[in-house]
């Protein structure tokens, strides 16, 4: 195997990459290393990678879900790792990992890490450094958080009431797992989990510190006037902020993502968009809003892509002449975007994409006779003050990643109906920049969403980089056009 800092620096190119994630002799290693972990290593059975992070010259970051045969006490399903490897200069800091011990002696304790009888370790001849769900010592609250009686004792005391009476013992599931950056838990009252029903079923949302108080009163202040606007439109409240775990209660809200509904899309689909769309414009139409002291983040051009040419900075990396076809429509967009009129920022959502759009079974008629599906507009931690066509160019680009990805037919005629919700004319200025902004967004979700592990990722980026350069091309600037 060839030297690591080498594979990390890229100059193997994808290869040498996926020969750290998935080849035989890293797979080896990496099960040695788990085994020295278990008290009963014939215990551990496939390891499935999910999520792959390569940042050249610097660390690869891999996430996968472990089977350990029979259920522990730590929560139902597949066990959450995440594998890193840096070079011998990049090894972790020294109080971080005098924090991991203390957390893992927290988890021992709270009898959280069996099978396990460590949850941390390093193989320092490979650049590895192993962290098994619930480590974290950037947040050291999610041992207690993943402690079923802890639970239990916490949701007794908030004033949740949609949780009463509240459950004896919970099923704890590992939403997302992403050490130092973010933590999602589920909580099932295990009576419920024998039945088909998320009756009493909460989500815990883990914060590094207190901004989840900001969060929290967000989405309270867009549900309120969401709720306001049309009966037929919501945010989802969270329950509680818990200050003490940097952590907001949310319940399960009835509704399934509308990702998954585009995985065959029919008239049904496609009328869902036309309220989608009247339910961003609505949104847009928002008063000031409370940021509790904070200043209110914002969604520059500039710094936007800044940020996506850092995301992208693998694939120039290990696809060069793709990297400079992305520095090219980074700098197009620039130019096309100065050339649009501006308009008064807005609240937008930050990350309005069909993951967090929940439908529900139509229920009442709209003053047309229509039957309306009720929406559920959820994760509000993006929110900025900015140009609103920033939410519409995540949107349409999120249609396009998913219509792509199931061979679906029908995404002009989606946009389109998603385009007429908003109430968005043809050649108006806001969708001129919505357009700029799809194509910088679908560089991004190109990064982040082709797996690095795929086989097919050269093919994958290229055709999809091609295209985005296709579509920018066509991008025109009206004149003629004022607000």
């Amino acid at each position: 195997m060839q030297n690591i800092a080498e594979l990390l620096s890229g100059q193997h190119g994808l290869a040498g990459v996926q020969q750290l994630l998935s080849g035989a002799p890293m797979r080896r290693v990496l099960r040695h290393a788990l085994h020295t972990l278990l008290e009963q290593p014939d215990r551990l059975g496939a390891c499935r990678l999910q999520r792959a992070k390569f940042k050249p010259g610097r660390k690869l970051t891999a996430y996968f879900d472990l089977d350990l045969g029979p259920q522990n006490r730590a929560g139902a399903g597949p066990r959450s790792m995440a594998v890193t490897w840096t070079p011998g200069e990049s090894a972790p800091q020294a109080e971080l990992e005098a924090a991991g011990q203390t957390m893992q002696t927290e988890a021992i304790q709270r009898g959280l890490a069996a099978p396990f009888q460590q949850l941390i370790t390093t193989v320092p001849a490979w650049g590895m450094k192993i962290e098994v769900s619930p480590l974290d010592p950037r947040y050291p609250q999610l041992a207690r958080l993943s402690d079923p009686q802890y639970v239990c004792d916490l949701l007794a005391t908030v004033k949740c009431g949609e949780l009463s009476p509240v459950a004896r013992d919970y099923a704890i599931t590992t939403i997302r797992y992403r050490p130092g950056q973010r933590h999602v838990l589920r909580y099932a009252p295990l009576a419920a989990a024998k039945r088909p029903t998320n009756q009493g079923t909460v989500f815990a949302k883990l914060y590094p510190d207190p901004s989840g108080q900001r969060f929290f009163t967000i989405a309270h202040q867009m549900a309120d006037w969401l709720t306001a606007q049309t009966p037929h439109v919501t945010a989802l409240r969270p329950l509680a902020y818990i200050p003490e775990d940097s952590t907001v209660l949310y319940p399960w809200a009835n509704g399934v993502p509308l990702s998954q509904q585009l995985h065959r899309p029919n008239r049904t689909v496609v009328s869902y968009l036309t309220q989608v769309g009247a339910a961003l414009r609505a949104l847009h139409s928002a008063p000031s809003i409370n940021s509790q002291g904070a200043e209110t983040p914002s969604h520059a051009l500039v710094a936007e892509v800044k940020a996506i040419a850092r995301t992208c900075e693998h694939m120039n990396r290990l696809l060069p002449s793709v990297g400079e076809t992305i520095h090219a429509l980074l700098e197009q967009a620039q130019i096309c975007y100065a050339r649009l009129p501006e308009e008064a920022p807005t609240f937008i959502h930050g990350d309005f994409k069909a993951d967090h759009i929940l439908i529900a079974p139509p229920g009442d008629n709209d003053a047309t006779g229509r039957s309306l599906a009720r929406l559920t507009l959820i994760d509000f931690d993006s929110y900025a003050l900015a140009d609103p066509a920033f939410d519409i160019g995540k949107f349409l680009a999120d249609l396009d990643w998913w219509y792509t990805q199931y061979q679906q037919p029908g995404l002009l005629q989606a946009q389109n109906a998603f385009l007429a919700g908003y109430n968005l004319v043809p050649d108006h200025p806001r969708l001129r920049r919505a357009q700029i902004w799809a194509a910088l967004i679908q560089l991004k979700m190109t990064a982040h969403r082709v797996p690095l592990f795929d086989r097919t990722w050269s093919s994958q980026t290229a055709t999809q980089i091609a295209r985005i350069a296709h579509e920018l091309a066509g991008i025109k600037s009206p004149t003629d056009h004022k607000f």
